[in-house]
C-alpha cells in the first residue's frame, strides 16, 4: 500500500509482507486497488482497512496474480510431473495439427 508521496521519485509504502520503507517509484508497479487511507496512518490501522477491503481477495482474483500463481507451481514440479506436461503438451500438438491438416482439406474442396 502506497501510504505518502515522499518526492517525485520515493514514496511510503507498507503491507503484508513488505515492513514500512521509502521505496524508489521505478520499483513500485501499481494496480487498480485501492483502499482509501489517511497519510501516515499508523500499522494497526492499516492492517484494519487491508482487511476490511479484503485486499488479498482482490489481488489474487487478478490474473497477474493468477500468472505468478502459476509460474510457482511450474517451478514446484517434480521430474516426473514436467514429464507429464511434455507428453500432454505433445499430445495437443499433434491433435491441432491434425485438426488444421483436415480444415485446410475441407477449404481446398
Amino acid at each position: 500500500v502506497v501510504l505518502d508521496v515522499l518526492d517525485n521519485n520515493r514514496a511510503w509504502v507498507e503491507g503484508p509482507g513488505v515492513d514500512r520503507q521509502q521505496i524508489n517509484f521505478k520499483r513500485v508497479s501499481l494496480t487498480k486497488i485501492k483502499i482509501d487511507v489517511q497519510r501516515g496512518i499508523k500499522q494497526k490501522g492499516l492492517k484494519k482497512a487491508f482487511e476490511d477491503a479484503k485486499v488479498a481477495e482482490q489481488w489474487s482474483k487478478t490474473e497477474w496474480a493468477q500468472k505468478l500463481e502459476r509460474r510457482k507451481a511450474r517451478a514446484a514440479l517434480t521430474d516426473f510431473e514436467r514429464f507429464q506436461v511434455l507428453v500432454a503438451r505433445k499430445k495437443r500438438s499433434a491433435l491441432t495439427k491434425k485438426n488444421l491438416k483436415q480444415l485446410k482439406v475441407a477449404a481446398k474442396k
